[in-house]
């Protein structure tokens, strides 16, 4: 039995094939079991879009990424970055409510999207709630936060002070 070399999540099965004119194909199989012919020059290059079937996305695909969830991909991506443009970033609208009073974000959670996501999803997050501090003066970490649905999060906001 022939051994073909993996290309990101692929793996040719079959010898090349032209299937339009000056386009060369090959015949790959992803790891999930789904196969299709893929453009060689995309496949050699990395830049393939992955497996149409299990929607999976290499790091190949794009030198930048590293876990494949930012942007639309899961909902606790966006919160995640929220959460430290509010504590780091001084031109943030919400900065003095947060960075501004001293709240900070651990270092775990600031460099690791993987980190944050897998605390959440083990201490109960589903679609819906949101992350809150128990002690509204301490930061962003994990044994300051849990999960609490939006109406319980309006009542443990800080009273608004109206501003001169």
């Amino acid at each position: 039995m022939e051994v073909f070399k993996m290309y990101g999540l692929w793996t040719p099965v079959g010898a090349p094939f032209y299937k339009y004119p000056g386009k060369k194909f090959l015949r790959c199989r992803c790891r999930c079991g789904y196969e299709a012919d893929i453009d060689f020059r995309t496949l050699v290059a990395g830049t393939s879009s992955g497996c149409r079937r299990c929607r999976a996305v290499t790091a190949m695909n794009n030198a930048n990424t590293t876990h494949g969830m930012s942007g639309n991909r899961h909902p606790l991506y966006p919160i995640w970055k929220s959460m430290k443009q509010r504590c780091l970033n001084p031109k943030n609208c919400r900065y003095p409510d947060y960075g501004g009073r001293g709240i900070t974000v651990c270092s775990e959670w600031i460099q690791s999207f993987p980190s944050f996501y897998n605390w959440c999803i083990a201490n109960g997050w589903r679609q819906g709630l949101h992350l809150d501090r128990a002690d509204n003066n301490g930061g962003y970490s994990p044994d300051n936060c849990h999960f609490v649905t939006p109406i319980q999060n309006c009542h443990n906001s800080r009273p608004r002070r109206k501003r001169p």
